[in-house]
Formats: C-alpha cells, structure tokens, sequence
C-alpha cells in the first residue's frame, strides 16, 4: 500500500502544497515523507486502527508542511 498507493499521492502533492526551505528539494522531500507516511501506518497498525492511502498521504503533507 505504501509504494503503490501513498507514494505516488504524496509525490504529485508535493510540487503544490509544500514550500521547500533552503536546499531541500522535491527528491529530499519524498524521502522524508516516506519515511513519515511509514511511521504512520507502522503506529496504525500497531494500535489496531485502519487508515486509507487518502488519510495517510494528507496527513503526512501535513507534517511536511509544517517543517517536522
């Protein structure tokens, strides 16, 4: 689910909707935003939640976003 579905999302969004600072790039900004999306479903799945491609690729935007 995460490389077929949530990759890409966050992939096409973050030319849109993050604001890269300083040397960050878009490829730098994938990276950290995979590894974040992963956080996510890891703590998803450990708690016994389910969430969507949709939820976790906002989400993680989000993060991206804010500068975390």
């Amino acid at each position: 689910m995460l490389l077929h579905q949530i990759v890409p999302r966050i992939a096409s969004a973050i030319p849109h909707a993050v604001y890269a600072i300083g040397c960050e790039d878009r490829m730098e900004l994938l990276q950290d935003g995979t590894a974040m999306a992963a956080k996510i479903l890891i703590n998803a799945t450990k708690n016994g939640k389910k969430v969507t491609p949709g939820n976790v690729a906002y989400y993680t935007l989000q993060h991206l976003n804010s500068g975390r």
